[in-house]
């Protein structure tokens, strides 16, 4: 039962779900009608002698819980149907029983049913062929065929009204199902072309996320190889500079032993790099204090007098340097440094060494480190023993940094580096 009085959703894709609907709709409410008044018209038919009526009275209600059973997709057979019901209801009520009975009022249906459920040029012959009926009621009279009263003018008057009301229903109706029909294509077309966009942002999206899903892989999998070249990278590190370490202690020259010191030193600056990007799970940029920092500790941990005669000052701003910037200034303040230490304090003399690294308002890069040393003196001894690498090594690390060295040997010695980020 849920099944026989369910109607099908107005959104249905189906060209002809409108008359669907209507269609089931009017047989629903013709079998409800035709029940209420089926024992009230058969006594009445009965009592008047009128056998014929009860007969297509029965068989209408039949018809209508027939089509009522079929399945929805045979709409064209049930209209067709309930077209021919309704036909041979108004000719026999007509034809029995006159303008006393119901048939005129069968008769407006026709027109209007086949403008519904068919098209408008078989609602306009529906019309004529209804009025035609109608004013054949005259003849009816005329040979007396029917029961009643009424005359044949009587008739044509009641035809011409008839005529006239049923054509105004009629086109009114077709009209408006016309309008109504166009504005559902419209929708069914805006529906259709919906669904189909979402199809493809359905499809579109199921790729995307596939190719997220790929990438995410990929990802992962460099994020990996990068970390184990990382770590390799680290522990190799490591072991250069136990072998230099080892080297440094078996042999018995001074100056070697110097030379040793400071390439480890120089390697040490480089690996803090990869040791940073390691820890702090970081591929692209370097904390500059944290890193300056570490460096500078370091440094004066390995060269620096253990009576604390000489003193530090570090002023580095939360910067992040990339790496291909961070490692030519670890290596600077390296070289800086270890010649501070080596040459600026002679004769255990007392001083401070400075480094600098902040951000100017221009976007520029300083980078700074000073001690109060002998200055320009300890420039002179230090070309004299053909230590002038360290400088050239400055040099070349300020031209792959881009930047510009300034170099001031009054009251100590300064460099200055200044560079884009």
């Amino acid at each position: 039962m849920r099944e026989l009085f369910r109607v099908h959703s107005p959104n249905s894709t189906h060209p002809n779900a409108w008359k669907r609907n209507i269609i089931h709709i009017l047989l629903i409410v013709s079998s409800i009608f035709g029940l209420i008044i089926y024992i009230p018209s058969v006594y009445l038919a009965g009592k008047q002698g009128l056998g014929e009526v009860v007969i297509v009275d029965t068989l209408a209600l039949l018809l209508i819980w027939f089509l009522l059973l079929l399945p929805n997709r045979y709409y064209k057979p049930k209209s067709y149907f309930l077209l021919a019901l309704v036909s041979i209801m108004a000719a026999l009520l007509y034809t029995k029983i006159g303008l006393a009975g119901a048939g005129i009022l069968w008769f407006f249906l026709i027109p209007v049913f086949c403008g519904i459920f068919l098209n408008p040029t078989l609602a306009f012959w529906g019309w004529v062929i209804s009025t035609i009926s109608v004013f054949g009621g005259a003849l009816l009279a005329h040979y007396k065929i029917w029961i009643g009263n009424e005359t044949p003018f009587q008739i044509l008057v009641v035809g011409a009204n008839f005529s006239f009301l049923c054509g105004i229903l009629t086109f009114s109706v077709i009209a408006i199902l016309r309008g109504l029909a166009q504005s559902i294509r419209k929708q069914k077309q805006l529906i259709l072309l919906q669904r189909k966009t979402n199809t493809k942002l359905q499809n579109e999206i199921a790729i995307r996320m596939e190719a997220e899903t790929k990438l995410t892989d990929s990802l992962n999998d460099k994020e990996t190889l990068f970390r184990e070249i990382q770590h390799r990278v680290k522990n190799n590190t490591q072991l250069i500079l136990s072998m230099m370490a080892l080297e440094q202690d078996k042999t018995k020259s001074e100056p070697a032993k110097k030379a040793i010191s400071s390439a480890m030193n120089r390697i040490h600056s480089m690996a803090m790099v990869q040791d940073y990007l390691f820890y702090k799970d970081s591929y692209k940029v370097i904390h500059a204090k944290d890193y300056l920092n570490s460096l500078v500790r370091h440094l004066f941990l390995s060269y620096s007098p253990s009576d604390g005669r000489i003193q530090s000052s570090c002023d580095i701003e939360e910067i992040y340097l990339p790496m291909e910037k961070a490692i030519p200034c670890g290596l600077i303040i390296n070289e800086l440094l270890s010649n501070c230490f080596k040459h600026a304090f002679p004769e255990n003399g007392k001083g401070k060494v400075s480094v600098l690294f902040q951000k100017s308002s221009t976007g520029f890069l300083t980078l700074e480190v000073a001690d109060n040393g002998i200055g320009n003196v300890s420039e002179e001894k230090n070309s004299s023993e053909n230590t002038s690498l360290g400088m050239s090594l400055i040099e070349a690390l300020c031209q792959q940094l881009r930047g510009e060295l300034e170099v001031e040997k009054n009251n100590g010695f300064l460099v200055r580096v200044r560079f884009f980020p």
